[in-house]
């Protein structure tokens, strides 16, 4: 497919740098025409004079114009063709591409901004989303979901990892950093639908309408519980190594208080309590297994029978092991290829 975005030596976002925080078309370099501070300032000018305010932002734009074109623009040739957008195609934009345009550059200004990028990726997901041929992949916390998916990927299999696109790891523990916003997190699912083969599998994990804070766009939803499931399986004390080694914040007082916050709106007090009494005296075993039986296998058996109710065949793995995760991989990929796929390590549910 072809976005209007494709196909420039540079793509320019010329809005302030607060609206290129939150988000923007991935690959933009950000040369505010107007810093936040100038954008507000002109904004309040403008209730009481409508031409003063203009006189007087676009000093400011010719003011940074003019440094970026001692900077960043120097070493462009004269056959430079950059795209330049701003929120709505209109006049930060318009002023920035009449220059460039003028000096000889071939700038073309993005119709409609980044408005009209923003609406061209909630239809494109909504259209790239029923296109691949997904395969599901279900699980108690701690199978090792999210190793599978990097070994399937490393043996050259299709995945989308929308976990790493969140960046949280879908559980209480699970924010592996501070998370894009919502429309961050639309941008890179529609950079990652819109590179995917048109044929083949496409390996992803179960996820619940959220993650983290992110929530996932339901032509997305409806495309993946609509898709063959297979269930990932292991014994509590693999899911229990696994969980003690990769997640490592829970051994710290501060993100295990704030993730029982979480946790404790679903639990009796007994149970936190003891759960607390466990992290403080560094009871890993005991605290993880306990919480992964009678926290997170309920809420798994619960969110599993609402969304993903067809389930698959099972394939039993151990998260801590390098062989056994090459080996599922494998046999979920020859499954997925030819249907038929047998082994002793696959049951039916």
């Amino acid at each position: 497919m072809n976005y209007p975005w494709h196909g420039f030596d540079e793509i320019i976002d010329v809005r302030s740098p607060k609206e290129y925080t939150e988000d923007c078309i991935p690959g933009a370099v950000n040369l505010p025409a107007l810093s936040d501070a100038e954008r507000a300032a002109v904004g309040t000018m403008h209730k009481n004079s409508p031409f003063a305010a203009r006189r007087y932002g676009a000093g400011l734009l010719a003011a940074n114009l003019a440094a970026y074109l001692q900077t960043h623009m120097l070493e462009r040739p004269a056959t430079w063709r950059p795209l330049v957008y701003c929120w709505r195609g209109g006049q930060r934009s318009g002023a920035v591409v009449d220059v460039l345009q003028r000096i000889g550059w071939k700038a073309q200004q993005l119709s409609g901004g980044y408005k009209a990028y923003r609406h061209e990726i909630i239809n494109g997901i909504a259209l790239l989303a029923a296109r691949p041929s997904w395969r599901v992949l279900t699980g108690k916390t701690g199978v090792g979901k999210t190793r599978l998916l990097a070994v399937l990927r490393q043996l050259g299999a299709t995945v989308v990892d929308l976990e790493a696109l969140a960046e949280h790891r879908g559980s209480a523990f699970g924010r592996l950093s501070e998370q894009p916003s919502q429309r961050q997190f639309e941008s890179r699912l529609f950079t990652a639908l819109i590179n995917l083969p048109t044929d083949g599998p496409v390996f992803v994990e179960a996820e619940s309408r959220k993650i983290g804070c992110i929530h996932l766009p339901q032509p997305l939803l409806i495309a993946l519980r609509a898709a063959p499931t297979m269930q990932i399986k292991a014994e509590l004390i693999y899911r229990t190594t696994h969980i003690i080694n990769d997640y490592q914040e829970m051994r710290e007082d501060a993100a295990f208080a704030s993730a029982m916050e979480v946790v404790g709106k679903y639990m009796e007090r007994q149970r936190l309590a003891q759960w607390c009494r466990w992290q403080q005296a560094g009871e890993w075993e005991q605290l993880v297994a306990d919480l992964l039986v009678s926290f997170y296998d309920v809420g798994y058996r619960q969110s599993l029978s609402t969304n993903y109710a067809a389930t698959g065949d099972c394939y039993h793995v151990n998260p801590n092991d390098n062989e056994s995760l090459e080996e599922v991989a494998r046999a979920l990929i020859a499954h997925s290829t030819t249907q038929h796929f047998s082994s002793d390590k696959i049951e039916v549910c």
